[in-house]
Formats: structure tokens, sequence, C-alpha cells
């Protein structure tokens, strides 16, 4: 059983790269495997949007992302792995593609913060993958119901 992220084989970032390798390597193993592949989590979305902020300023990236409840994620997961491994992927999305400056003006709304929502390109093939929706779906097994504000509104944390 392991966790993948969706549509992490099209960004050419590091990161993405080595869970890309990582599950070529699960695959192409011996070990019998499932796979649960998901969108980026609601907590994700927000522990990015807060490291951007600076000095009264929120940089967003222009780029699609479709979070989802690490809860519902959670569920699936655990369905899965009570299950024989078959060599199968399950992916799992969140109910909204929506761009990452309108999670950011939700998550201002949906926590109080004060600060300026700043478009700021990433260049480059990563910056026009992640643009152009690579870490999307919508070819999902599950989708999530929890939207992010629902999130926002429902969690403690937030």
């Amino acid at each position: 059983m392991s966790i993948d992220i969706v549509g992490c084989e099209a960004v050419p970032m590091a990161y993405f790269e080595l869970k890309t390798a990582q599950q070529h390597l699960v695959e192409s193993g011996p070990v019998p495997w499932s796979t649960v592949s998901a969108t980026q989590f609601h907590e994700f979305a927000v522990a990015t949007l807060t490291s951007y902020t600076h000095l009264g300023l929120t940089f967003a990236p222009p780029m699609r992302v479709q979070p989802v409840a690490s809860a519902e994620v959670a569920a699936v997961v655990a369905g899965v792995a009570q299950r024989a491994s078959s060599g199968t992927r399950t992916v799992v999305t969140g109910p909204e593609v929506r761009e990452l400056r309108d999670l950011a003006r939700a998550w201002k709304r949906g926590t109080g913060r004060h600060s300026l929502v700043t478009p700021v390109v990433l260049p480059g093939a990563a910056g026009r993958a992640l643009r152009d929706g690579a870490l999307t779906s919508d070819e999902a097994d599950v989708i999530g119901r929890t939207t992010f504000e629902q999130w926002l509104a429902s969690d403690g944390r937030a």
C-alpha cells in the first residue's frame, strides 16, 4: 500500500520527481501493491498560503489546485489497506478545481487574516504545469465532498 500525489509525474520539480521515482519502484518491485493517489490536502493549501504570506502580502502563483479533506483521503486509504494488494491505483480528488488565489481569498475571509493577495508567476516548465492544473484530475475514483471553505469553517486549526 502506497500513497501518491495526483499528477506529480507531470511537474518537473525535485520533490515531485522523487515521488514519481518512488512510485515506479513500488510498481516495478516484487511486492504486491495498491496505491491511493490524492490531490493536495486542505491542510497543505493552508500551510502553503501561510508560508507565502509576508509583510502583509500573500503571494499566490497562478495555479490550479483541487484540494481534498485529509480525513476523506484517510478513509479511502483505510479501505484500500484492508483489501489484498491488487496492483491498482485509486484516485481521490477534492470536489472543486480552484485557482490558488481564490483559495487565498477564502483563507483570508475564513481566518480573518489581512493581507493583499499578490500574483507571482512561477517560471519554466514547472510553473506552466502548475498553471495548467497538472496536480488536478477529472478522472477520480473518489471525489471528496468537503470544499475548502467548508473545511476552513469546521476545522479548529485553520
